[in-house]
């Protein structure tokens, strides 16, 4: 009996010291949108790593990867401080930030490149010259939260008067006065629509139409092309404590100093190094940032 109630006081006893440093554990959050958790986990995962080893000064002892789909999602949870770092493109960015309470620190050189823009390409042979001339045709975005596949070139589009319009397919007619617009869904379709001549033109960043086209790069021309925005940016969630925040962004910029450094930069998608983001990005969002809250509903 003396051996049973041991056993069972020693079994509770180390329960609740296990549920005590659960309660005490503290974690930093880095976020991200996508729709596949497998392969975002696998490549944020260590970048939160090496952040939560970083901050175990501040009582932090692990790095957690948080997903979401959408902006308003992800910035739900960055408002209940369930999110304490938001990795990703622009225009996501600033939805995020705006439901979220968030605020820009630096900018992501994902695959070593610190900026982009985002193009409309077409076949060289097409009469299609100019945004005006795809009135009534089919352009192919990517993603409704594709920073230079859609948000981008749509607003800059939307303020200069042309009226767009979403088809359920590219086999639909558009109205002869609107852009019609479908979501291909990844820049690698939108290359093989415009090709295959699925649809008029398609947009991505010039990046991509190089990486897609391939060997057919020369059958395809540039009709419109956006100004430069950062390729990624970094964001926290507006109460995190300062000094945390100091230590997130000496520690991301200080990655690029060391080979341990370097070797986790490369293996964060190639990424080379992040720093300070351009003064005339930040201006550019700040006309933008209104269209893109509205452009992905989250005015209200």
């Amino acid at each position: 009996m003396f051996r049973t109630w041991t056993a069972v006081w020693l079994t509770l006893l180390l329960a609740g010291t296990t549920e005590a440093a659960r309660a005490e554990s503290k974690s930093i959050a880095v976020g991200t949108l996508g729709d596949e958790p497998a392969k975002l986990i696998r490549t944020y995962q260590p970048i939160a790593n090496y952040l939560a080893a970083q901050l175990v000064g501040y009582g932090i002892t692990e790095g957690r990867v948080v997903l979401a789909k959408e902006a308003r999602e992800m910035g739900e949870m960055m408002r209940l401080g369930k999110v304490d770092i938001f990795i990703d493109s622009p225009m996501p960015t600033i939805g995020v930030n705006h439901i979220g309470g968030g605020r820009t620190i630096l900018r992501r050189w994902k695959g070593g490149v610190g900026e982009y823009r985002s193009v409309i390409f077409s076949r060289v042979e097409s009469p299609i010259k100019s945004i005006a001339d795809l009135r009534g045709k089919h352009l192919a975005f990517e993603q409704p939260f594709s920073s230079t596949g859609y948000i981008l070139p749509r607003i800059i589009f939307e303020h200069s008067g042309e009226s767009l319009v979403l088809l359920e397919a590219a086999s639909a007619t558009p109205p002869a006065d609107k852009i019609g617009y479908v979501f291909s869904g990844d820049d690698e379709n939108t290359m093989e629509w415009v090709l295959r001549r699925r649809v008029a033109a398609g947009a991505m960043s010039h990046y991509n139409v190089e990486k897609y086209a391939k060997t057919s790069l020369a059958s395809l021309k540039i009709i419109w092309e956006s100004p430069p925005i950062p390729r990624h940016l970094v964001s926290v969630r507006n109460d995190l404590a300062p000094e945390v925040v100091a230590a997130i962004i000496h520690s991301l910029t200080a990655l690029d100093k060391t080979k341990e450094g370097s070797e986790i930069l490369a293996n964060f998608e190639k990424t080379s190094k992040f720093d300070p983001v351009p003064s005339q990005a930040l201006e550019l969002f700040e006309k933008y940032r209104m269209p893109v809250i509205e452009l992905l509903h989250l005015s209200q």
